[in-house]
């Protein structure tokens, strides 16, 4: 952000919007991967039957891949988001003031050396804790909506 705006000559870019830009970018990729797998782990014979049944490539996609490809792919895009999560973590780095910059603010001022991280590790563990609980409960939901057996975690 600074840079850019040190170039442009005013602020264009926000330390909130550098951190977002860059946490959107580097998980969009990983996403698009991830769901790239999960299109190339559906059997050609999908293909063959939606084009047999005379649907479109695009049809066929919506219709036939993209459900089961998202189903294959619901392990991986959780572990996605517990990796954005943790990852959030980074942006202290550009001074937005989020849980680890806050605690090392803390650690500053208090002069207590690990209470503040510990802390802040506590809250990361819960969060995550959460978020992958729904996860997998999401996922048992989803396998168990067609009879498929459960990838394993």
């Amino acid at each position: 952000a600074t840079v850019l705006n040190s170039a442009v000559g005013r602020e264009v870019v926000t330390e909130f919007g550098a951190a977002l830009i860059a946490l959107v970018v580097n998980t969009g990729a990983y996403n698009a991967e991830t769901m790239r797998g999960g299109i190339r782990s559906v059997g050609k014979g999908q293909w063959e039957a939606a084009a047999s049944l005379g649907m479109t490539r695009m049809k066929t996609m919506r219709r036939v891949v993209l459900p089961q490809a998202f189903r294959n792919s619901v392990a991986s895009l959780g572990n996605n988001l517990v990796v954005l999560i943790k990852d959030t973590s980074l942006v202290g780095a550009i001074t937005l003031i989020e849980l680890t910059y806050t605690a090392r603010n803390v650690v500053f001022q208090s002069g207590h050396a690990f209470m503040p991280f510990i802390v802040a590790a506590v809250f990361y563990l819960a969060i995550i804790t959460i978020v992958d609980l729904g996860m997998k409960g999401w996922e048992r939901r989803m396998m168990r909506s067609v009879g498929g057996k459960q990838a394993m975690a």
